[in-house]
């Protein structure tokens, strides 16, 4: 996770926060935060951090006057808002890559339906809780033109945070045709919106699902409040969302694991890479690297940890299987291994826990069969070690 800042056209510097992928993946996406909300809201901050684990790296970002970012509140409007969401993406495309996918919570739903026809690289738009239209957005605030017309000015309560809202607001509000935008937008669209919503209804999805073209699709986040308070419905809903764009956004890099046949292990490593390397055992995928200390980027396991992963997993397996054949009153076994460096000689430390009901005969048998484990063998009695350049 970084921490960031861009400066936008009128020359405020926006907070955001970066977060990279945990796997190799050449997609980006853009997240607006709700009505005032900020980017380090519940839902912003959950389903940054779940989009990222798996394979979309995504910038979350306080529009003007809200949050760590400069400006006022009551100079930002709904077009300054979707102008920061451009903003955001073009910085994205000129120092990492043009984001593919936006999602917008509330009113940020609505930006992003705006932003995404001046992004020519956005292939499709996330909502979650979006407003319709800007009458349901001036209701949903507890006011409407002509009460902030004959003030200037009106105070909102907003989940307990006083909010001026200013005429220039509002007037931008009114002119906003969503409707007109959503004919021109030819991207693909997920609807995300809870029934219970009592800030803004289900309603408006149906509204915005039928003003939409294909490809579009809706999913109900039942039992969800508009704020996404709870961290397993923001966690769904991201989710969802990967799911859902896998079909329209590329992650792939390009780079294949290599192949392996029975018996074999095999790696693989781009230099473009670094130390991020590509490990196929026989169908069984996985991915090592070193980390960012030294280097790597931190999204595998470094080979030491792969060694003590394998006596750690041969010592439980092995267990198991001489446990079972005694049939041992045994829930659970557990091996935590550790490593240092003794007299110049790597030194392996294992930790063993099993629960059950056993006697103290039989845990020093844990031990004997522990020793037995073949990994430990090859560690403690020394390999040797052919290599041919090929």
């Amino acid at each position: 996770m970084q921490k960031l800042t861009f400066t936008n056209r009128h020359g405020h510097k926006l907070a955001a926060t970066l977060h990279p992928s945990k796997k190799p993946s050449q997609a980006y996406a853009v997240f607006a935060h709700c009505f005032t909300c900020g980017q380090n809201s519940n839902a912003a901050a959950n389903i940054a951090k779940q989009l990222a684990a798996k394979g979309i790296h995504i910038l979350r970002f306080d529009f003007t006057g809200i949050g760590a970012s400069q400006g006022a509140v009551e100079q930002a409007y709904f077009s300054s808002n979707v102008q920061d969401m451009v903003d955001a993406a073009n910085f994205l495309a000129e120092n990492y890559q043009a984001p593919s996918l936006l999602i917008g919570h509330s009113l940020g739903g609505t930006a992003v339906l705006a932003a995404a026809l001046q992004l020519p690289n956005v292939k499709a738009v996330a909502t979650i809780g979006a407003p319709s239209d800007s009458g349901h957005i001036l209701k949903t605030l507890g006011t409407d033109a002509q009460s902030v017309a004959a003030k200037g000015t009106h105070i909102i309560k907003f989940y307990g945070n006083d909010i001026t809202l200013s005429q220039t607001f509002i007037d931008d509000l009114c002119v906003d045709h969503l409707t007109d935008r959503l004919a021109k937008l030819k991207k693909a669209l997920l609807i995300m919106h809870s029934p219970i919503d009592e800030i803004v209804s289900v309603d408006n999805a149906g509204t915005l699902f039928q003003m939409a073209h294909h490809p579009k699709s809706f999913v109900s986040l039942n039992k969800a409040d508009h704020l996404l308070s709870k961290k397993s419905d923001a966690i769904y809903a991201a989710s969802i969302i990967y799911d859902w764009a896998y079909a329209y956004i590329n992650t792939d890099t390009g780079a294949k694991f290599p192949t392996a046949k029975s018996g074999q292990v095999a790696a693989a490593l781009r230099m473009q890479d670094t130390y991020l390397t590509r490990i196929n055992m026989a169908g069984h995928q996985i991915l090592g690297d070193e980390p960012k200390n030294v280097g790597g980027t931190d999204m595998g396991a470094g080979p030491f940890q792969l060694l003590e992963a394998a006596l750690a997993s041969c010592t439980t397996i092995t267990l198991s299987m001489y446990i079972t054949r005694k049939q041992w009153d045994v829930t659970d076994i557990n091996c935590v291994v550790t490593t240092s460096k003794i007299n110049g000689r790597r030194a392996f430390e294992r930790q063993i826990s099993v629960k059950g009901n056993l006697t103290d005969a039989q845990r020093e048998r844990i031990l004997d069969i522990a020793n037995k484990c073949p990994i430990h063998k090859t560690l403690s009695h020394g390999s040797v070690v052919n290599s041919y350049l090929v």
